[in-house]
């Protein structure tokens, strides 16, 4: 509306409301939408601002980040994070400030997506030094986020106890501050918390958090489906081929890719391709080589579609997984297209 009524003029109501609406965007998974938007809102922003820095410029700059990041575009996303935490720090020169915390946050988990744990680790304690320093020792949300930010990449860096330990400590502050009422920061610390023990090997324990985590989400959310109800779907199908309960994964697996494709439908999105690789995992376990093919090839379309032409690890993660079971279900000769695709694609993105 505002664009009507102010035409193709630049001002900062119009940037605002680009980036505003790239938001919403971003939320409902409309990732290609919420891209455009936000490179419009950034463009829009500098030349309003003539170039010099902003804060609702470094906040924009986040957003293009976390689509980037749910794209799987993990240097894009860290070059965004980065421009954001840089112009946080030239506005306020020796001053912290809660944002770049929230971005520097964000970087982390970039990071930790990445596997780049040491990384991640690095900026989750920066995040939570500079929460604890403006917020004092209290209960609060963003402190709670990353102590949760920080057991994550506990997690990944194979630091077991101490993961889990920083995890239920980030539970128990979101408990003090919201109570015994269901609540998404609490449902995200019951996945965390499980992923911590399942990697701990405590596999019974991590089930029981992930039901509490998944009947959380479904009391929170109703009957409609959820990217969050979709995700503890996923975790709980994870460790139940973990357990060899097959018919189980399986059966969570394909609820979980079920509502994903409603979210989603045909956009193409990494947590659809994820859904399918794990299902094609379950049914290659249960002896279903064929039905795990065609789930495997429906995973490289959405990264192709996705990436194009680039090189991209998620694509060559998917070309060696067809490649595999092409050869399994006799098909030796794509079996082999795949591998050496694969292989060229390793060699574009080894380091130069």
């Amino acid at each position: 509306m505002r664009d009507r009524i102010e035409g193709p003029v630049d001002s900062l109501g119009i940037a605002l409301n680009r980036a505003n609406l790239a938001g919403l965007h971003l939320q409902r998974g409309n990732l290609p939408q919420a891209t455009e938007l936000y490179q419009q809102a950034i463009a829009m922003l500098r030349r309003v601002q003539k170039g010099a820095d902003h804060p609702q410029l470094a906040s924009a700059l986040a957003g293009l980040g976390a689509v980037y990041a749910e794209l799987g575009d993990y240097p894009g996303a860290t070059r965004q994070y980065e421009q954001a935490v840089a112009m946080m720090r030239s506005l306020f020169p020796g001053r912290e400030h809660l944002a770049t915390a929230a971005y520097l946050s964000s970087l982390g988990f970039v990071k930790l997506r990445e596997g780049k744990a040491a990384e991640a680790r690095a900026r989750a304690e920066e995040a939570l030094a500079i929460r604890r320093r403006l917020l004092g020792e209290v209960d609060h949300p963003a402190i709670a986020s990353s102590l949760s930010d920080l057991g994550s990449a506990l997690r990944l860096l194979g630091e077991r106890e101490q993961a889990i330990l920083r995890q239920e400590e980030a539970l128990a502050m979101r408990i003090r501050i919201f109570g015994d009422r269901d609540h998404p920061a609490l449902a995200t610390s019951l996945n965390n918390l499980s992923l911590a023990r399942a990697k701990a090997g405590q596999l019974d324990e991590a089930r029981v958090l992930q039901l509490r985590a998944l009947k959380m989400e479904q009391a929170i959310y109703g009957d409609i489906d959820h990217p969050e109800i979709a995700r503890s779907l996923v975790n709980l199908g994870d460790l139940y081929l973990r357990q060899k309960q097959l018919a189980k994964a399986v059966e969570v697996y394909e609820r979980g890719l079920a509502m994903r494709q409603r979210l989603y439908g045909d956009r193409p999105h990494p947590v659809l391709a994820r859904s399918l690789t794990v299902l094609a995992r379950a049914e290659l376990q249960a002896g279903n080589v064929q039905r795990a093919l065609a789930l495997q090839l429906e995973a490289l379309a959405i990264h192709e579609r996705l990436h194009g032409k680039l090189a991209h690890r998620d694509t060559l993660a998917s070309l060696r997984a067809v490649a595999d079971l092409s050869i399994k279900a006799g098909q030796t000769q794509d079996g082999q297209g795949y591998r050496e695709r694969a292989d060229a694609m390793q060699l574009q993105l080894a380091p130069q």
